[in-house]
């Protein structure tokens, strides 16, 4: 079967059994101090992350990262952050580890890194994910046992299914992201408009840029992701060919 599948015949070499057997005993040594010269490295079996917009996953930890480790990135305002295990683009396809709730955060603009997100694995393979607040200090944590779940066939089953599906969900999820992208352009572009004076109005760059914001925003109703990217890109040349206009004063 193995050989129908990859169209070469399987290295039969080795018996599983006794691979098994010598790994366990190599092991037992290593413990007991019997053997100092071989070193025992853990790894993550999967990688850890968090759910941002789109129900997209943001890899933290990846896959195979020697532990104990301690990885951190910062996030805009988020109340929930949903704790996620696998190797798939999409919180729907991966397994869900917790969810961290923040409190009372003050809102912020987009984009703004606020909140810091902190995985740290332990050498039991414990992950505490901490996220803190970076304006008011507030933080909650949540502690998991990664693996504690999950069985050795389980894991490789995600990691299949991560390497099968990949194209379809790399094409999903930037189409997600051009999206949201376009979106925020849109909300920011307009903004950008309403603070305009009269005499701003009339000149001929904020007429053509009130019109790409008209077919942004019939794009975003069509779901036109072609025309979508046109348009983002119109968009990014107006504001590099205007550098007297400052697009962060409008998010």
């Amino acid at each position: 079967m193995v050989e129908s599948f990859l169209g070469k015949k399987p290295n039969r070499s080795l018996n599983p059994d006794e691979v098994v057997a010598l790994g366990a005993a190599i092991q037992a040594g290593v413990l007991s101090g019997k053997i100092s010269n071989v070193v025992l490295l853990d790894v993550t079996p999967l990688s850890l992350g968090v759910k941002i917009v789109g129900g997209i996953v943001e890899i933290i930890i990846l896959r195979n990262t020697l532990v104990p480790t301690k990885k951190f990135k910062c996030f805009s305002t988020a109340v929930d952050l949903h704790i996620l295990q696998g190797e798939r683009e999409f919180v729907s396809d991966n397994k869900s580890l917790g969810i961290v709730r923040l409190n009372n955060i003050p809102s912020a603009p987009r984009g703004i890194p606020i909140i810091e997100v902190i995985f740290e694995i332990d050498s039991n393979g414990i992950l505490s994910v901490t996220a803190k607040d970076k304006g008011t200090g507030q933080q909650q944590s949540v502690t998991v046992e990664v693996t504690s779940n999950l069985s050795n066939d389980e894991i490789d089953q995600m990691v299949r299914d991560a390497e099968l599906n990949a194209k379809v969900d790399l094409i999903a999820k930037d189409e997600i992201n051009t999206f949201d992208k376009g979106n925020f352009y849109l909300q920011s572009g307009q903004k950008c408009l309403a603070k305009l004076n009269l005499e701003k109005q009339i000149e001929f760059k904020w007429i053509s840029f009130c019109k790409l914001m008209q077919n942004l925003e019939n794009c975003l109703k069509e779901q036109n992701l072609l025309k979508y990217e046109r348009f983002i890109e119109e968009y990014e040349r107006f504001f590099n060919n205007n550098t007297d206009v400052n697009l962060d004063d409008y998010v």
